[in-house]
């Protein structure tokens, strides 16, 4: 196999897999639209989905990192609670 055939196709599914967030499986990947590579085009490189996904993750470990990453959600801002005016209660003596 042409090694620049392959690193171009593991490039190109490496970053589908960053834009999804996620690997799908094969059935999604076949089933989706918006594919970078045609399912004939992917298998004419690899044998089968798994060994693209194997070689994915060989060649370029920072994919796996950053898919594997937890998602830190930003803290939320502190509520700002505006302080309610003190009102003076007239006494009977200031009457």
């Amino acid at each position: 196999m042409n090694n620049t055939r392959r690193d171009n196709t593991v490039n190109i599914l490496a970053m589908y897999f960053l834009e999804l967030g996620y690997v799908p499986t094969w059935f999604e990947y076949k089933r989706s639209r918006s594919v970078p590579l045609k399912v004939a085009s992917v298998l004419n490189v690899f044998r089968d989905w798994n060994q693209a996904i194997a070689t994915v993750y060989k060649l370029r470990p920072d994919v796996l990192a950053e898919l594997e990453a937890p998602k830190v959600a930003p803290k939320p801002a502190p509520k700002v609670t505006a302080k309610k005016p003190v009102v003076k209660v007239a006494s009977k003596k200031e009457k």
